[in-house]
């Protein structure tokens, strides 16, 4: 067996996409910087043990990569490559998700050069909440017509995006739901400090699987409308976003109340812990500190 090193390595980015889909994307990124690679598991007598023996290498490469660090390194490589009869394997496991798409769990690509990426999808259908684990793996042969199987790492499924999609609805009838379901109602505050009002009105605008019904701005103050349905049941979910300087228009100190409405006090209570987890991340991604 040759122990000759690879051209290539691939790195495996996983979003999640509205109406419970999940995108796999596929950029080719070079082992320099990260740990060298294996060479004792090319002399094993059968693919399955050099898979076995390259499985912490590879989880290592997945998990200290990135797609910008990728396509960086591509530029960089000075040796050229290519890998040939591509199959991307995906496996479910649990009951929580089905795969619509494709239903074989299987796709395929004949040829990619190095400094070509691909992105293959596949489609799931949330079935309910039990846990559900999704393992990827690509076999493909490489320009010297050697064969190798990479695990490509494993997803987690976001309340977000998965069990809640966006549903559409205008702020009139955002406020007819809201009366129905003012009995379920949970809220949140957290004060901000270090960003502009404007800077957190466009971060509170774009959240995963709500839709933007509409919005308010004032130069010390907004109010931002969302909706969304349930991928399981097809119930409302319904979030209200108050924004509001705090010392006046050019403070740096702002307040931040979520108002969350849903069929039961369950749901808006769980979308409430999903959007302010999710709104707090930005926030601190911005630079922004919490108070």
């Amino acid at each position: 067996m040759s122990t000759r090193k690879h051209k290539a390595l691939f790195i495996l980015a996983l979003l999640v996409m509205g109406g419970g889909g999940f995108l796999f994307t596929l950029d080719p990124i070079s082992d320099r910087g990260l740990p060298a690679v294996p060479r004792e598991c090319f002399d094993k007598a059968s693919e399955y043990e050099q898979w076995l023996c390259l499985e912490p290498y590879l989880k290592t490469l997945v998990s200290k990569g990135s797609v910008r660090y990728a396509m960086d390194e591509v530029q960089r490589l000075q040796d050229e490559g290519s890998v040939n009869n591509l199959f991307f394997r995906i496996r479910v496991e649990g009951s929580g998700l089905n795969l619509a798409e494709p239903i074989s769990g299987v796709i395929r690509l004949n040829h990619l050069e190095v400094n070509e990426s691909y992105s293959p999808v596949f489609r799931f259908e949330p079935i309910n909440r039990a846990f559900t684990k999704v393992v990827m793996v690509v076999q493909y042969l490489d320009d010297a017509g050697r064969r190798y199987t990479s695990w490509l790492g494993e997803i987690d499924v976001d309340f977000l995006g998965c069990y809640v999609k966006p549903s559409e609805i205008d702020e009139e009838k955002h406020g007819d739901l809201r009366l129905e379901y003012k009995d379920h109602t949970s809220h949140a505050v957290v004060n901000i400090e270090g960003l502009t009002i404007n800077k957190i009105t466009n971060i509170s605008k774009e959240l995963p699987g709500m839709h933007l019904c509409s919005f308010k701005e004032e130069s010390s103050r907004s109010i931002i409308y969302h909706s969304a349905k349930s991928s399981l049941d097809d119930s409302d979910y319904l979030s209200m976003i108050f924004l509001r300087s705090i010392g006046g228009e050019e403070s740096l100190h702002s307040a931040l109340e979520l108002v969350c409405h849903a069929s039961d006090i369950e749901k808006s209570s769980e979308l409430k812990d999903e959007l302010m987890s999710h709104l707090k991340g930005k926030l601190l991604e911005s630079n922004g500190r919490l108070v």
